[in-house]
């Protein structure tokens, strides 16, 4: 063997089988690395074997950091889900005009949905007077559109949607799941137009 380092411990019995001719076992070392090599299984040991385990420990240390961070922002978000309820009004198309017409309903239905929920405790409150006005809603979305010339009339629903993140004046309203009351305006193929009617934060 030349120019490498000399085998300590169970480096130096390796070798020591090496040379008395055992099979099972051959030794090959180098400078930075000490490996013994049994049956095509591998043993680290030394200095690398200590930076190994320092590593890994760092990296358990970061999953655990992640994993408790993680756990507080999504308790925080089902809290937060929890006590909203959700506007989401969609236009017939993304002309011109089905989308005026889209604003003027939501304004119509946003002052109608707040002053309903004016005596809600909480969003279980204002969803269960939501939830038995349905049917005054879509007859005040369709009354809206009539006005206006759209007969196409507009269908209601209180039910859980995906929504994307929302910015409001210094606050934000996370990407998930809310509780929604959507109206679907003719085909609801335009774009749609969304706010917070409990606590009410439309801007």
């Amino acid at each position: 063997v030349r120019r490498v380092c000399r085998p300590r411990g169970r480096g130096a019995r390796l070798l020591r089988a090496k040379r008395e001719g055992t099979d099972s076992f051959y030794y090959k070392t180098c400078l930075k690395k000490k490996i013994a090599v049994k049956n095509g299984s591998k043993y680290i040991f030394g200095g690398d074997f200590l930076r190994f385990k320092k590593l890994e420990f760092i990296l358990l240390i970061i999953l655990a950091v992640v994993l408790i961070s993680g756990a507080y922002l999504e308790r925080d978000f089902e809290q937060l889900s929890d006590s909203v309820l959700r506007l989401r009004v969609v236009a017939n198309s993304d002309s011109d005009k089905d989308q005026q017409v889209k604003l003027k309903v939501k304004d119509e239905i946003f002052a109608m949905a707040s002053e309903l929920c004016q005596t809600a405790q909480d969003r279980p409150d204002a969803e269960e007077i939501i939830r038995a006005a349905l049917p005054e809603l879509k007859e005040k979305a369709e009354e809206t559109l009539e006005k206006n010339g759209f007969l196409y009339g507009a269908e209601v629903f209180l039910e859980p949607e995906i929504f994307p993140t929302r910015e409001y004046e210094g606050f934000t309203m996370p990407a998930g799941e809310y509780l929604s009351l959507r109206i679907e305006l003719g085909e609801a193929e335009g774009q749609n137009w969304w706010c917070v009617i409990f606590p009410p934060l439309c801007t």
